[in-house]
C-alpha cells in the first residue's frame, strides 16, 4: 500500500456472510413428506443422510432440529403471500 504495490481496498471489511438455508429446506422437505414425524425422527433422518449440524457435528439433537424449525417459522411469519 505504502509503496503502491497493494490497493487499499484489500484492507476493507469483507461483506457479511450469507445465511445458508439449505438445512432449513431439508428439514421442511422431511416435515412436508411426513407431517406426523417427530423431532427425534427428523434428527435420525438427518443423521442417516449424513447431514452435519451447523457446528459440524454428525449427531443431531432434537433441540437443534426444534431451534432450526422455530427460526424458519419466525422468518416466514413476517412474509406476506401475494394473491394473483
Amino acid at each position: 500500500m505504502k509503496d503502491g504495490l497493494l490497493d487499499s481496498v484489500v484492507l476493507d471489511r469483507a461483506p457479511p456472510a450469507q445465511k445458508d438455508d439449505r438445512l432449513l429446506a431439508i428439514i421442511a422437505g422431511i416435515k412436508s413428506s411426513a407431517p406426523e414425524i417427530t423431532l427425534k425422527e427428523i434428527a435420525a433422518r438427518l443423521e442417516a443422510m449424513r447431514e452435519p449440524m451447523p457446528q459440524g457435528r454428525a449427531k443431531w439433537a432434537t433441540s437443534s432440529v426444534a431451534y432450526l424449525r422455530a427460526g424458519a417459522a419466525g422468518r416466514n411469519a413476517g412474509r406476506r403471500h401475494r394473491r394473483s
